[in-house]
């Protein structure tokens, strides 16, 4: 029993984590002068790509029935996409007045493009996984779909070939862009024990940080060759995803830090990240008009690439997820949560079902 608990904690602490992150640099976009810091360009190394991922590993299941894509699918329009509409809409009616609408328009959809894509890929990926299960393919040839539908991406994307509007609409750029990540946490699903062996074993981690650091170096070069710029970032976001993993196995399951009130913190926060991700942007720019450009300007460029940075920027970050996580809590006190988030009652629905053999999957061979 504790190690299912843990192992869940596991998961949701490294979201808890991302989500922080993504906070964390949506701060200095919105209220610096100068845009992103030294390290925030390192998080956009791995932040966005192990949301993906973990997406993509829970995605992935051997026996993909009709029944269950109708059920999750479902459930992404109710649960995901019908709550980044309403607010993503009221955002855009508050903080950006008559251009509001024109985001539908374009790839970052105001921000509010994650949950967006995150849908679009589901449908995009799920039937696949159905048509799988009915011709019962090999995992060999479901990678070798996976990877084929990946560079299809690519291709249209880097050539080019679909209209501008159409492009920014379906926010295709970053389909293309996040999709390996998506299908290599499927992979790695379908070879679980494989990557658990990786990540718990000492010569994987260390051949793997080796990888990276080797690929950083190259990637700070002059690359003349297109094909391998767009490799590295991948090599060195997949490295990441992998080190982290084995950090977070690390500390769950060899060390007490696992029930630290951080750690605890971060699985709390891990929980709610739909919730923060939608309500953040409201919290940053009410900020921004309540104190003045002025001030947040000379206050975060005072700490910008200083050792104050991340202790101050990361307080600031918890605090803005605190807050987002009240209007939550004042939604449900006035009763009007459930019309903006609507849900399923899981036991009721195939998908917990699902999910939750898919965790004793993982816990089976861990």
């Amino acid at each position: 029993m504790y190690k299912n608990k843990t192992r869940l904690n596991h998961i949701d602490a490294i979201r808890g984590l991302m989500m922080l992150l993504v906070v964390y640099g949506h701060t200095f976009f919105f209220l610096s002068q100068e845009g992103n810091t030294k390290i925030i360009d390192i998080f956009l190394y791995f932040r966005m790509p192990l949301f993906f991922f973990i997406a993509g590993f829970f995605l992935y299941s051997e026996n993909y029935s009709i029944e269950l894509f109708k059920h999750r699918g479902t459930n992404r329009i109710i649960r995901q996409f019908y709550p980044t509409i309403i607010l993503w809409g009221l955002f855009c009616l508050i903080y950006t007045n008559e251009a509001s609408f024109r985001s539908f328009l374009t790839p970052y959809k105001a921000g509010y493009w994650f949950t967006y894509v995150s849908v679009e890929m589901f449908f995009i990926v799920a039937p696949l996984l159905v048509l799988f299960t009915l011709k019962k393919y090999s995992r060999i040839k479901k990678i070798i779909f996976l990877i084929s539908l990946c560079l299809i991406f690519l291709i249209l994307l880097y050539g080019k070939f679909l209209p501008q509007n159409l492009s920014g609409f379906l926010s295709f750029d970053l389909i293309a862009m996040y999709l390996p990540y998506l299908i290599f946490g499927m992979i790695a699903k379908m070879y679980s024990e494989y990557f658990r062996k990786v990540t718990n074993s000492t010569l994987g981690i260390l051949a793997t940080v080796v990888i990276l650091a080797i690929t950083v170096f190259f990637k700070n070069q002059d690359i003349q060759s297109p094909l391998i710029s767009i490799l590295l970032p991948y090599i060195v976001a997949f490295s990441c995803i992998i080190i982290t993993f084995s950090l977070f196995s690390f500390i769950y399951n060899k060390t007490t830090l696992g029930m630290s009130k951080l750690m605890k913190g971060l699985t709390f926060i891990g929980t709610c990240t739909l919730e923060i991700y939608l309500f953040h942007y409201f919290i940053i720019l009410g900020f921004k008009n309540l104190l003045g450009n002025s001030h947040i300007f000379n206050m975060l460029d005072s700490i910008r690439d200083t050792p104050l940075e991340f202790p101050i920027t990361m307080t600031l970050s918890v605090i803005i997820a605190g807050g987002c996580l009240g209007i939550v809590n004042c939604l449900k006190k006035i009763r009007v949560h459930k019309f903006i988030f609507p849900s399923t009652p899981p036991h009721l629905t195939a998908d917990y079902q699902q999910l939750k053999q898919t965790r004793l999957i993982y816990l089976r061979i861990s």
